[in-house]
């Protein structure tokens, strides 16, 4: 996720999601308003970076909550299976060369 390219607020969001995880990236149920919190920023921000999260397939709904007795919804954080195509930077942070260089 750190070398993925996703926008900065979807990154923070991944980030948070990650710090309720598990050791196996499941038990993932903060509610939006505790990550909007956490994070300091809207509950639409957090609903939109949660959708781009799922979307793209680093995360997954596992449990579907519910508001009216007060479950949220569950989630298991995942590798999305083209996870390489979406790299832009090599480890040591810099931005990935499609075309290597000539020596």
């Amino acid at each position: 996720m750190k070398r993925s390219r996703m926008p900065g607020g979807v990154k923070l969001c991944a980030w948070t999601l990650a710090s309720f995880a598990s050791k196996e990236g499941a038990n993932v149920y903060p509610s939006v308003e505790r990550l909007a919190r956490e994070m300091q920023v809207s509950e639409r921000t957090v609903n939109r970076a949660m959708s781009w999260l799922r979307e793209a397939g680093w995360i997954t709904k596992t449990k579907q909550g519910n508001r009216h007795e007060g479950k949220t919804n569950e989630y298991q954080l995942t590798l999305p299976a083209d996870v390489l195509e979406q790299l832009w930077l090599d480890p040591d942070g810099q931005p990935l060369s499609l075309v290597a260089p000539i020596r």
